[in-house]
This record gives C-alpha cells, structure tokens and sequence, in this order.
C-alpha cells in the first residue's frame, strides 16, 4: 500500500493533473460566441466544469450569482488569514521554483471557486511581497485565465492580472467577461488596466451589452458612477436597453432612471418605441421593489409615470403592456403604501387620481377581452392573459379546465385553476388530479428533494391552495406526505391543520402515525409529532 507521500505524488503526474485532457474555459467562450453580436450563445451558457463544480448539489448558483450574493463576513477572519497565508505561500514557491507539482497546488487551492472572499487581502499581500517574483507570476496568471479548465482558477487568473500595467490582455478579459460568471472578475481587471478613460468606459460598455444577468448588473452599476455615464448616447442605451435582465429588472430601474433622466427624456412630445418598452421595463421594476432602490426613492416617479402614461396611453397594444397599465393601477389604488411619504415626490391625492383614471381608460378598452382569449391558447402569454382576465373578472376557469384535460400534467393550469373560491371547481380539480397523475410515482417515500419531476410541480400549485377548502382532495394529500419533495409534506400538514381534526377521515391518524416512522426530516418530524399532540389534546378537550 502507497504512503500519504507516495500517494500525493501520483495525483501530481501529468496524467492525473487536475486540467489534463479538459477543455480550458477561455477556449469554450470564444468557440460559442455569435459572430455577428459577439454576445455568447445559449450552447455556451453551461460551462465544461459544471458537473465537477456542483455534481450532488441540489441547488446551483446562476453564473455571477455567487459573487452577487457574497458576505465577506461568511468564514470568521482566522480562517481567511489561515487561507490566505496558505496562497502567498503556494504562489511563491510556484514563482521561484515552478514545476507542475506547484502549479497543481496553486490550481488545487483556487478549485475551490472562493476567490471572492479573499482576492483583496491577496492582491495586496501580493504587491508588498518581495519574495514573489512578478514575471513568473504573470505568466501563471495568464495561463490560469486562459488555459484553466475550472472556473474558480479562471477568476483567480484574470484577478491576478488585474496587477499588471498592461492591455495585451484585453481580448482575452473581454473574452472571458462575456459571461456571467466571469464579467465581476474581468470588469476589474479592465479598469486597472486600460489607462485611457474613454476605452475603458467604452469596453466596459460594450461588455455590459453582451451579458445579460449579473454580470450585467455588475457592469452598469460601475459604469453608472463613472463620469462618462454623462454621455447621452449611454443615457438613451441605459433608458432603452439597460435596465431588463435574467436576474431582477429591480436591481439596475433606479440607477437607470436616475442616470439616464428618465423623466426628461419622456418630456418629448414623441419618443420613439424602443424608449416606451424600455420606461415600461424601468416604471414596473421601480413599482415593484426589491433588493434596490424602488420608487419611493425616485425624487421625479410621479412626473415620469405621467409622462410614461400620456404617450403610453396611445400605443397600448399587447397584453404585456395591459400588465404594465394594471401594476401602475394597482400601485396609486393600494392603501399600505408610504403615502404621506410619496406625496413629497409628488404623488399627491390629485396627482393619483388623475393617474389612476389614465390607467382604467387603458385597461377598459374593448380590445382587451378577446386578445385574452386567443392568448390563453398559448402557453407562452398564458400566465399575462390570465392575470388579465382576472383584472377585468372575465370567467375564464372552464376554458382552462378543458386545457387541462389536453394536457393533465401542465404545472401553470393547476396554478391557475386553484385560483378561485368556489368549492365545486376546486372539487372537479383534485378529482381529475387524483385520476390523471401519476400518484404512484409521486408518492416514492420521504426524502430531502428540493424540486422533483413534472407530476411534483403540478401537485405544488394543489397543495398550496387546499387549506381553504376542507375535506377535498384526500388522496391528494396521501401522496403528497410521501412525496419525495420536503415542502410537499410540510403543506400536507399545514392543510390537515388548517382543517381541524374534525374534517379528517378516519385514514388520518394512522397515515401520520405511518409517516413518522419513516420521515428523514427532523423539522418535518417535529410537524408531525406537533400536529398529532394538538389534535390528541384537542380530542381529550372535546371529550371533557
């Protein structure tokens, strides 16, 4: 039997070298860029390395999405200087005595796709090390950027690079930022080292016009501070095209309205179309909220949805607009918002009500009705056209009913057949389910799934919606406290106590009886234990 020793040199030979016979990532980008927008396509979204980086993950970061949710406060600051001091150290031994072994080690340590959380400290440590020689350095951090095969690798390269006072890599960086999960890491290295401001604004612009996720996001909020982002070809693009994203819509609408003056722009007595869809994409977003600034921090919101309403009004024609109109609506007409805070930006009782008749004459007109119902045929609109229909309470449920029976395991019909408060649909719903899917396969035993197949979905938008409506859809529920999917069994137990023992069958008992002797999940556990005490403590109540 080999010792520790023996065994670490075998994994260093060049055979078992951990990027030996794989494609390096650098070449996969470029051999799946469009060669007509230079943007990457869809065939080069999954990178080589996926499988390697989270095979029996069952939840995986969208390309950029790790850097874009990063805590430094993740790992305590022992364990970053521990980490930190293991790199400086693997790097100098590289630099001043490379061979494969060493470069195996430095690969090895940044496979661990952590670069953010110590490439700060790193890079400083690394300009102040004297024992570091720097040639050698940049040479293994081109290679790492170009030739690596795994993506933790790849962004320590292009940091490194990042160092040099040259632009001989500005292909390779722009290259490389053409995709999400690199654009962070290659917009920083392009900004230390394209000296002119103009290029550098210029490139980072044209990056950020060839990504469409976070690394779009990272983009325009670095060019949005820069002093160029004054130029108005930039504010017509980031009023146009910047703002709509794979991510959030919400994270970049305030840094585009602010930006690129929205408010000005829709001044003009006509603008063109490009400028209303992309004002349509920034106004919902704003209205909408989330992670960034939304439209209680806007200073000129009202004034531009205004302005938005009044050429808007005029070019109102498909169903994503009529959305649009109802969020505008549905955001003057609700209570709970911060009224006496929005009035100082001027949303003004007055003000809302003249915007909110603008929006009802939108959504009032005749056209709309039978543009949703050509809509519900397609599956693509089908979601729109029904949030429509049920602005304008137009009965469209035995329509979507005979879709269902075209199609029994369609996760969206369920969702919106489930939306309704009548009994006797929902009882003709859970009674199809119950006959057309495939419970058998859905009930497979307990387990820790996340997600589960097709059948699983369809049974989500069920479960969810069943605590409304006592005693519907028992087997329903059997299947579902022996899905395989955890939220499955916690929404059957939420629904059996949402019903109160008094509507359970006389099955019920000992299905969660059954169910705790066999459920993987403390928590899910703990719900059942929970559920059959307060029902036996309730019965002993009655009793008395």
């Amino acid at each position: 039997m080999p010792n520790a020793t023996s065994k670490n040199a075998m994994q260093h030979q060049p055979n078992a070298l951990p990027w030996a016979g794989k494609v390096s990532l650098y070449q996969h980008i470029r051999t799946h860029l469009d060669p007509t927008s230079g943007a990457l396509c869809d065939t080069g979204f999954d990178l080589p390395d996926d499988e390697e980086r989270f095979g029996g993950e069952r939840i995986r970061w969208a390309p950029g999405a790790l850097e874009g949710a990063f805590s430094p406060h993740a790992e305590s600051e022992e364990a970053r200087q521990t980490r930190l001091a293991e790199i400086l150290d693997a790097l100098t031994e590289l630099t001043r005595h490379p061979s494969e072994t060493k470069r195996a080690r430095v690969y090895e340590t940044f496979m661990a796709d952590d670069t953010l959380g110590f490439i700060d400290p790193l890079l400083q440590a690394l300009a102040q090390n004297e024992k570091i020689l720097l040639p050698r350095l940049y040479h293994e951090a081109h290679w790492m950027a170009s030739a690596a095969a795994h993506r933790g690798v790849v962004k320590a390269g292009i940091a490194l690079l990042g160092l040099f006072d040259t632009q001989e890599n500005t292909e390779l960086l722009m290259t490389l930022g053409k995709h999400d999960e690199f654009t962070l890491y290659a917009m920083v290295a392009l900004a230390n080292t394209l000296r002119d401001p103009e290029e550098r604004f210029e490139s980072l612009w044209q990056l950020a016009k060839s990504v469409k996720g976070w690394g779009k996001i990272h983009l325009v909020e670095r060019l949005v501070s820069l002093p160029q982002a004054q130029r108005e070809d930039f504010k017509a693009w980031l009023l146009r095209y910047g703002c709509e994203n794979e991510v959030m819509d919400e994270y970049l609408a305030y840094a585009c309205a602010v930006c690129g003056e929205l408010e000005e722009a829709l001044e003009a007595e006509a603008i063109d179309e490009e400028l209303l869809a992309g004002a349509a994409i920034i106004i919902s977003a704003l209205i909408h909220g989330g992670p960034a600034e939304d439209m209680t921090h806007y200073e000129e919101g009202a004034a531009a949805t205004e302005r938005f309403l009044y050429h808007f009004a005029k070019r109102a024609q498909t169903l994503r607009d009529f959305y649009t109109a109802k969020q505008i609506y549905d955001f003057i007409n609700e209570e709970e918002q911060e009224w006496a805070k929005l009035a100082e930006r001027g949303w003004t009782p007055e003000k809302r009500s003249l915007l909110s008749a603008q929006c009802e004459d939108i959504l009032r007109d005749p056209k709309w009705p039978p543009m949703i119902l050509q809509a519900l045929d397609d599956p693509r609109r089908r979601a729109l056209a029904c949030a429509a229909a049920h602005h304008l309470q137009l009965d469209v449920w035995e329509k979507l009913f005979a879709q269902l029976k075209a199609a029994p395991q369609e996760p969206s019909l369920y969702y919106e057949l489930m939306q309704t408060r009548e009994a006797h649909r929902i009882d003709r719903v859970v009674t199809f389910a119950a006959q057309a899917l495939p419970l058998d396969e859905i009930a497979s035993g307990p387990a820790n799934e996340l997600f589960g197949a097709q059948p699983h979905q369809c049974l989500d938008f069920i479960l969810q919606e069943l605590g409304k409506f006592p005693g519907l859809g028992w087997p329903l529920l059997e299947a579902g406290l022996r899905s395989p999917v955890v939220r499955h069994r916690h929404w059957v137990l939420n629904v059996l106590k949402r019903w109160g023992k008094h509507k359970w069958p006389q099955t019920a008992w000992s299905m969660l009886q059954s169910a705790l002797t066999i459920e993987p999940e403390e928590k899910v556990k703990e719900h059942i234990s929970q559920l059959l005490s307060d029902s036996h403590q309730r019965g002993e109540d009655e009793d008395d």
